[in-house]
């Protein structure tokens, strides 16, 4: 890890065993920030990015002096609990030529942001103060809030010091049970403001160490849905720290990044909230099992893992998961029969309701100290052909409906536990394929219900 000292300015790299107690900055990148091959040879000492750096070394070093000033008997300080001669800050800190560098770093950085003694939040595009008329307003507008790479910054850390662009101090969110990490007067609490700006619950933001893995996959998903990167790959890298996740960084794969962190998710867990997810939309579509963004989890914010379910796993035929599930009669699901394949359509399997071990917390729920009022299922389909019972995710625009119908009344079958083997991939397709060239490649089990092929 390398760090920056705040009186030098100069920087030297430590490994686990040697790291001494440091600050971390968060901020958002605008422009052309500086790197570490230009801090290392003084290049752009002029530019607002050098000066931010300056201007952070600064504000640690000034927050310690007024704290030892004016709490001379605190054993914090005596002990030196807060006092740091040194910084982390993405821009300067990470060799960011070294692809290899660049891999640890990301894979590492929720580590480091967790163990650092205070983070220092800079928002350049807020400029009020605590308790002035258009504070809470503009506090909400920073676009610090909007990016991907801040939600660890916000979670990981056990004290964060939130400082306008004039570099003063507007807030702080601390685990410690005081809102000034260096003991000052105390820092005004913004937990609740953050936790309506950010759809994170405060009680995640105040508890003594916010666990990752105590929280469903669905509902950390639903925190990232309305953030943005640079980069889609970044997408899933931002939030390897947030599921515990280490996997290599290929810069260019696209959207295959965000498929495999959820691949890596399904190896380390057996929370199936993963599928929880859901698009709106007029028509109903297909898909593979696995979400193809954050943002699909947009909906997933209340959604609470109830149990552990059965084993299920990535194969060479998708995901294989066995669930409890109801299978729609045909004649309710109007997917073609067996005798409709001598007209050149394969053969439906049907469609299928499976519940997932996880719920949606009503008012009712409010009181229970865990699981969820109403169970979360998705429903499938497929057909038999060259790869028998082989399924895709059926998204419904209408499956509130279908499930209330098929769940709720006693002249459907039972449902039965079944093994389902289920695409994976998420590239999605809308219904409403009119050219014959297109539909013959779709099919015709799904399109009959106005469900597009991937």
């Amino acid at each position: 890890m390398r760090l920056l000292n705040i009186r030098t300015l100069q920087l030297e790299e430590f490994f686990e065993q040697d790291v001494p107690r440091y600050c971390i900055l968060s901020h958002r990148w605008q422009g052309k920030e500086i790197t570490y091959k230009e801090f290392r040879k003084g290049l752009r000492t002029d530019s607002p990015s050098y000066k931010k750096i300056v201007d952070f070394c600064s504000f640690v070093q000034g927050q310690q002096q007024d704290s030892i000033s004016s709490d001379e008997d605190e054993d914090e300080d005596e002990d030196g609990q807060f006092i740091v001669d040194w910084v982390w800050i993405d821009t300067c800190c990470i060799d960011k030529r070294s692809s290899a560098e660049l891999s640890e770093a990301i894979n590492s950085m929720y580590a480091w942001y967790k163990n650092s003694e205070c983070c220092i939040v800079y928002l350049v595009d807020v400029t009020s103060e605590t308790g002035e008329i258009d504070f809470y307003a503009e506090l909400s507008a920073s676009a610090w809030f909007r990016r991907g790479w801040t939600l660890q910054e916000l979670l990981a850390p056990y004290n964060v010091v939130f400082c306008n662009a004039h570099w003063n101090v507007i807030g702080a969110i601390s685990r410690r049970g005081s809102a000034s990490p260096w003991g000052k007067k105390p820092i005004p609490e913004l937990s609740v403001e953050i936790s309506k700006i950010t759809g994170v619950p405060d009680t995640y933001l105040l508890t003594e160490r916010f666990e990752p893995n105590s929280v469903s996959v669905a509902k950390r998903m639903s925190w990232a849905a309305r953030r943005r990167t640079s980069r889609v790959e970044d997408e899933a890298y931002c939030l390897l720290g947030i599921f515990d996740i280490n996997m290599p960084l290929i810069y260019g794969e696209g959207r295959r990044a965000f498929l495999r962190l959820q691949e890596e998710i399904i190896k380390r867990s057996a929370d199936q909230s993963i599928f929880a997810w859901s698009i709106s939309g007029e028509d109903s579509f297909c898909s593979g099992i696995l979400a193809g963004s954050p943002r699909f989890f947009g909906r997933s914010g209340d959604v609470e893992t109830t149990a552990l379910g059965l084993p299920y796993a990535i194969t060479n035929r998708g995901l294989q998961l066995r669930a409890t599930s109801w299978k729609i009669p045909e004649s309710e699901s109007d997917l073609p029969t067996a005798s409709d394949a001598a007209n050149g359509s394969p053969a439906s399997t049907g469609l299928y309701l499976l519940e997932l071990n996880c719920g949606r917390r009503t008012s009712d729920d409010e009181n229970r100290s865990s699981g969820a009022g109403l169970p979360s299922i998705i429903a499938i389909g497929g057909h038999v052909g060259p790869e028998p019972y082989q399924f895709w995710r059926v998204h419904l625009k209408d499956l509130d409906r279908l499930i209330a119908t098929v769940c709720a009344t006693n002249s459907r079958e039972q449902p039965l536990e079944r093994t389902f083997h289920i695409d994976t991939p998420c590239d999605l397709r809308p219904s409403g394929a009119k050219s014959p060239a297109l539909a013959s490649k779709i099919y015709w089990g799904l399109i009959s219900l106005g469900y597009g092929w991937t």
